[in-house]
């Protein structure tokens, strides 16, 4: 590994109070469930893809506790 990307590492886990190991296996881990769930697929029936359909073309309901 390049010294200045150790450095980098380095330097990120030490910001996050985390040891080297530790930042990198988080991240990997992170970057690891990311990945897997850019991947997964949703299967409706066609009563419940109806539904969802529905859902999304509803136009939402501004309530009180929307407005700011």
């Amino acid at each position: 590994m390049k010294p200045e990307v150790s450095a980098k590492i380095e330097l990120a886990a030490s910001t996050s109070s985390k040891s080297v190991p530790d930042f990198v296996r988080d991240a990997a881990t992170r970057k690891a469930e990311n990945t897997l769930l850019d991947r997964m697929g949703i299967e409706f029936n066609q009563a419940d893809w109806e539904k969802f359909i529905a859902a999304l073309d509803t136009p939402p309901r501004i309530t009180r506790a929307c407005v700011i």
